[in-house]
């Protein structure tokens, strides 16, 4: 490269990344304010995840079951209760490899996706939608340090829409491939980081296949004049391939996918439509952004009181009201002036624009109606679902690309832009992500605790085939279960305990049941287990032939 072109190129990326780190800084401030003794998530589901993608490096060591992580013992297939996580060890096993300790590797794993995303996005939006440097880094602001994703920062598995920008530029080489035989290889490894996404977080995986079918419809509608064009035989040669390509690519994943989730679906049947409206947001919550928020936070409270809603998380995930408002402006723009315009990049922002206005009212629930009713009885692999509004964690990144290509549409018109163009497009970029801000506390994983009860954990009696640990007060039940299965997994010794994204049929060991010691010695029995042991954390003790 020349040394002309050397210098805006260096430009460019000290001011991607120079935003990102103020943007990660301020994101994941109580961990780094902490010397990294917080660490993102809570006691409950953050450890569990930081469990479960351990749980693949035990599975190459040969010390697990690919399918039967080692709690809710002597259970097998139970992974199927949760997500798999198995994208993430793309990053999570190096860092574990140099030495990170499973906790460190899962927030540096935090921060290196967040940077994937915020890379990815900004590529999309510059490279592929063509808007000016200034607004792309805005729209990749706005949507890696989202205010619904800090919310919902105690549910890591959502982090993994940062994984969407990348698999969207890699769908766009496909398009822009060369030869057949590169477009059909693209083709495949778009199909295959689908998949992986799906296998990986169903939730983030699922919302995004619905986008992307949503939006191909979208945009055939838009462009049904121009596809008689090509003849359907022409279409159909030139067509067959990259499609055959991305559905082995999807298929070769879809294999451990089956073996995985669908005879946990065959036992429970998934969700009823009564526990996913229970956490539906209400017409009255369409812009709940939470009680934290530094923009709407202080007048959601004013207005509506000391509201749990407020503070609870599957409830307060909607996307910020400028945001909102930005779609909006944008939609009726484009609607009023791009009348008659049927070329790709206005049938892109239109068909953006439909998809993300329909995700945001797809989960409110007024009195009895939603609109998701129709979805959970059709679309398969929707009554898996029970936290319905998390889908507005990929609205986020449907309403900054529909934004950007709105901006480049009517930009491009006949109303072009202005000096002030770019002056404009930067305060508002400014505002959106100032809007993201949120001041909750969201890093509630203490590292030296976690290290410690490790650490802390003797080795087993050689006597124990399995164990179940003993209650401790004050502590619940998600958190002394966790702390059971950690130890599990540490001593390669199966437990009884578990806590997963459900539970098995008539499993009840809850520690701080008073019947707890009869529970446990009644599973035992069912089951016919033998030289259960008994571990206390608060002693650091084992205790053998206490429940057999």
């Amino acid at each position: 490269m020349k040394a002309g072109r050397r210098l805006p190129v260096l430009r460019e990326w000290l001011a991607v990344m120079g935003t990102w780190c103020v943007g990660a800084f301020v994101f994941f401030h109580q961990v780094l304010s902490s010397g990294f003794e917080r660490l993102t998530g809570d006691p409950g589901d953050a450890r569990l995840i930081t469990l479960l993608h351990e749980h693949w490096l035990e599975v190459l060591r040969g010390n697990q079951s690919w399918r039967s992580p080692n709690f809710f013992h002597p259970l097998t297939n139970t992974l199927g209760l949760s997500d798999t996580f198995v994208l993430d060890e793309v990053l999570y096993a190096p860092l574990r490899l140099i030495g990170l300790d499973r906790y460190l590797a899962t927030q540096w794993m935090l921060i290196l996706m967040s940077l994937i995303g915020f890379v990815g996005c900004y590529r999309v939006c510059s490279h592929l939608i063509g808007v000016q440097r200034g607004a792309a880094i805005a729209c990749a602001y706005v949507f890696t340090f989202a205010n619904n994703l800090a919310i919902q920062a105690g549910h890591l598995q959502l982090f993994s829409v940062y994984w969407v920008p990348l698999i969207i530029l890699v769908g766009a080489r496909m398009f822009n491939a060369s030869t057949r035989r590169s477009q059909s290889s693209w083709a495949a490894l778009t199909g295959l980081l689908l998949g992986l996404l799906v296998y990986s977080t169903f939730y983030i995986g699922w919302f995004t296949l619905l986008a992307a079918t949503m939006f191909t419809l979208r945009m055939t509608v838009h462009l049904r004049t121009r596809l008689p064009e090509r003849p359907v035989r022409t279409l159909a040669i030139r067509c067959w391939r990259p499609i055959a390509a991305g559905a082995a690519g999807v298929t070769v994943v879809m294999v451990p996918f089956a073996f995985t989730y669908l005879p946990t679906l065959d036992r429970t049947g998934g969700r009823s439509f009564n526990e996913v409206a229970a956490l539906s947001p209400t017409i009255a919550e369409l812009f709940n952004v939470g009680d934290k928020n530094v923009v709407w936070g202080p007048l959601l409270t004013w207005l509506s009181g000391d509201a749990a809603r407020l503070r609870n998380v599957e409830t307060s995930t909607a996307i910020t009201p400028l945001l909102f408002a930005a779609i909006v402006v944008c939609a009726a723009l484009i609607a009023r002036r791009c009348k008659g315009d049927t070329s790709v990049r206005t049938a892109a922002a239109r068909s953006l624009l439909t998809v993300a206005l329909i995700f945001i009212v797809l989960p409110v629930r007024i009195s009895n109606f939603s609109l998701w009713r129709a979805v959970w009885m059709f679309v398969p692999g929707a009554r898996a679902l029970r936290a319905i509004d998390r889908i507005q964690i990929v609205t986020g990144l449907l309403a900054v690309l529909a934004i950007a290509t709105s901006a480049v549409v009517l930009g491009s018109g006949e109303r072009g832009p202005t000096h002030r163009t770019p002056r404009l497009l930067l305060v508002a970029g400014l505002l959106l992500a100032f809007e993201q801000w949120n001041v909750g506390h969201h890093a509630q994983v203490h590292h030296r605790a976690e290290v410690a009860l490790i650490r802390d954990a003797p080795k087993p009696p050689t006597t124990c085939h399995s164990f179940v640990i003993l209650p401790t007060e004050p502590t619940s039940d998600v958190v002394r279960n966790i702390d059971a299965m950690i130890i599990a997994q540490t001593w390669r010794l199966p437990t009884a305990n578990g806590y997963s994204g459900g539970t098995p049929a008539f499993w009840d060991l809850a520690p701080s049941a008073e019947n707890y010691v009869d529970r446990v010695r009644r599973w035992s029995r069912y089951h016919s287990l033998t030289d259960v042991c008994a571990y206390d954390p608060a002693a650091h003790s084992w205790a053998t032939g206490t429940f057999t």
